[in-house]
Parts: C-alpha cells; sequence; structure tokens
C-alpha cells in the first residue's frame, strides 16, 4: 500500500505524454504518494528544473509557511494544489538548499521522494512522465 499524501491526486504510474508552452511552469510540488518520477523531454525547448531534496522537505515547508502565512491560514494543504511557486533565491535566503538544472531534449530528469520540484518551460515542449515507486 502506498502511503498517503492529504491530496486526492492519482499517480501516473503508466507514462503521460504532454506539451506545454513558452511560459508553461509547474509550481514547487513532491510526487502523489512521496513517489520517484522520470521526465524524459522528447523534443522542443529546454525546460529549467528547481529542486530541494527530500532530506531538506520540511525546511523547504517552514519555509514556504513563513514567506506566506496568510495562504497556508486560508489552506493548510496549499503544497499539495500545485498553485504555489516563490523565487529559488527566497528559499535560499531562508537556508533551503535549491539545485538548479536546465533540460534539454533528449534528456531525462529523474526525482527522487519527498524532493520538491517545480520550474518553468523556455518555449514549446512535448514530453512524458511516469511515477513509479521502488
Amino acid at each position: 500500500m502506498l502511503p498517503t499524501n492529504p491530496s486526492s491526486r492519482t499517480p501516473h504510474t503508466r507514462p503521460v505524454p504532454y506539451r506545454r508552452g513558452r511560459g508553461g511552469r509547474f509550481c514547487w510540488h513532491n510526487e502523489d504518494h512521496y513517489l520517484y518520477s522520470i521526465n524524459y523531454l522528447w523534443e522542443g525547448e529546454p525546460k529549467q528544473w528547481y529542486g530541494v531534496s527530500g532530506d531538506d522537505a520540511e525546511r523547504f515547508e517552514a519555509a514556504m509557511r513563513d514567506y506566506a502565512p496568510e495562504l497556508f491560514e486560508k489552506q493548510p494543504d496549499l503544497l499539495f494544489q500545485l498553485v504555489t511557486m516563490i523565487a529559488p533565491d527566497v528559499l535560499t535566503a531562508k537556508g533551503v538548499a535549491v539545485c538548479r538544472a536546465r533540460q534539454r531534449a533528449g534528456e531525462f530528469m529523474l526525482t527522487f521522494p519527498r524532493a520538491y520540484h517545480g520550474g518553468f518551460n523556455m518555449g514549446y515542449e512535448e514530453a512524458f512522465l511516469v511515477a513509479w515507486r521502488n
């Protein structure tokens, strides 16, 4: 049985194709049920990723709540809604280690359980996403 997040999202346990245009973003989140995930950028422009290790997840969550307490008071499960993006520099200033990567066509991006990630597209892209448990 998979551990549950307070979220009703369904994990992508089969490859899911998707397309996004320039400026398309994916807000800070970790994968459903704290699964591993892999993203393959099939074609298009690069994608900018930001990541926070699962080991630093609690510090990340505290920094997010500290930055926007009024949002979390109204919606305590805000981080599970994929609607919040705070600049990596703000998180770094709050002591959160943030890594950066630029994914190009033909490359894979792997995320680990509980690791938060977010980013944006630099142009049109076609990609595939799948999540799994170890």
